[in-house]
């Protein structure tokens, strides 16, 4: 089997079904037998090669595609009737996950097959018509039940796993174009130049054409190019907002924006100006409401995380330069107010991975994170650092190694323990 989401037609049509533990055998037989049948009809009926020994190549065609249509349909029934006698959701999950694995292999089979008669020299039927475009036409088939499970099943359909190849591709194409009007609409409102080249570089991505992108992937594109060509920003800060909110959380977008502030704040003048303009800014990234689920770079931390940290380290650093130059010498092993600092045994790792559990799971209801780990950084010192960096607390809560995940583990399991003792 291929690594990744990549698994072709036959592999998949026959994928052992003892993995599927907790299917019922009335849905396990239904995937395997209607995925067997419709991989019949692609890869052995409609393949190029068989089609063009028939005699009457049309007549052939046409039953393939009514065989086709009535297996969809019925498929169609089937997979409502089994989902809605389902009330378990992990079964229901699995379940629409290998349908939605099975259509995209055999969309991409069929596609193949478009791509071989579209390359050879008899590729006509009667009338003139194109064997390619006809195999194209019963590609669309197949597109329009995978739409119907991403509708109708929308909880259990998997956004993480690629679309067919034809499918991409017809959407890289209306991409292409929205950003030629985009970068237009852009540079009429005066929006930066290289901030207008950042936001059209995902809709001209090379790697669009490979087809290796998945639908969540395709979706941030798709909905962010039609937020920005409905309702265009006014000015760059509009434009960053729309990024912040769509989670665009590229390095060059991250390099641009503090770029923009740093420029900004060298304006000011004197520490108290900086600070003002920085806690301003730190206020406005965080109102920006972010959209769920989206992200330009999925494994990446979101955008507004990464510069809210920023904003962070630079007030505070700033924050130090105005004690320094305002207040005396003062005990490093003291918080502000005096009293003796918190001495724990944790690393700085495990106490802001620690920190991040605690207010993930709602144990501390403060929403700003920010305002939380300042206040540990304030009141804490560990057996090797007398004072903990602020902007170190913050940035390894999001940059944590599994090192650390197994430490916090450990500690997790020995209050586990203690509490059980009590």
């Amino acid at each position: 089997m291929k690594k990744g989401n990549e698994v072709s037609g036959v592999e998949l049509i026959f994928y052992p079904v003892k993995i599927q533990e907790g299917i019922n055998r009335t849905k396990a037989h239904y995937v395997k037998y209607e995925l067997e049948k419709l991989n019949e009809i692609i890869s052995v009926s409609l393949k190029p090669r068989n089609l063009l020994d028939q005699k009457d190549k049309l007549a052939c065609f046409n039953r393939c595609r009514e065989a086709l249509c009535a297996d969809i349909e019925r498929g169609r029934k089937q997979i409502i009737e089994d989902i809605f006698n389902s009330c378990d959701e992990w079964k229901n999950s699995l379940y629409v996950r290998h349908i939605q694995i099975g259509i995209i292999s055999l969309a991409d089979e069929l596609f193949k097959h478009s791509l071989l008669f579209a390359e050879m020299p008899v590729g006509k039927l009667s009338k003139g018509r194109k064997m390619s475009e006809l195999y194209v036409e019963l590609y669309q088939y197949l597109e329009e039940l995978l739409g119907f499970l991403e509708v109708n099943f929308s909880q259990y359909f998997d956004k993480k796993l690629r679309p067919p190849a034809l499918y991409q591709r017809k959407i890289a194409g209306k991409m292409r174009q929205g950003a030629s009007l985009l970068r237009s609409y852009l540079r009429k409102r005066n929006i930066k130049e290289e901030l207008v080249n950042l936001i059209c570089q995902p809709f001209n991505d090379p790697a669009l054409k490979t087809g290796k992108f998945s639908f969540n992937e395709l979706q941030f594109r798709r909905e962010m190019q039609e937020q920005l060509l409905n309702a265009a920003p006014r000015d760059t800060a509009e434009a960053i907002n729309v990024l912040i909110h769509f989670n665009f959380n590229s390095k060059e977008f991250f390099d641009f924006f503090v770029t923009q502030l740093s420029e900004e704040a060298r304006l000011r003048k004197g520490i108290r100006e900086e600070i003002s303009y920085y806690s301003l800014q730190f206020k406005l990234v965080n109102q920006v409401q972010a959209k769920p689920g989206m992200a330009l770079k999925p494994s990446m931390p979101p955008i507004s995380d990464q510069l809210v940290v920023w904003i962070s380290e630079e007030l505070y650093f700033l924050e130090k330069q105005l004690k320094l130059v305002e207040v005396g010498p003062v005990q490093c092993n003291l918080t502000p107010g005096g009293v003796e600092k918190i001495e724990t045994s944790l690393s700085v790792a495990h106490l802001s991975l620690g920190m991040k559990l605690l207010m993930d799971a709602g144990v501390i209801l403060n929403q700003n994170s920010t305002e939380v780990m300042r206040f540990v950084a304030r009141n804490m010192r560990t057996g090797k650092t007398e004072t903990i960096s602020e902007g170190s607390l913050r940035r390894k809560a999001y940059q944590f190694e599994s090192g650390t995940v197994e430490g916090v583990k450990e500690v997790i399991i020995k209050l586990l323990n203690l509490v059980r003792g009590y």
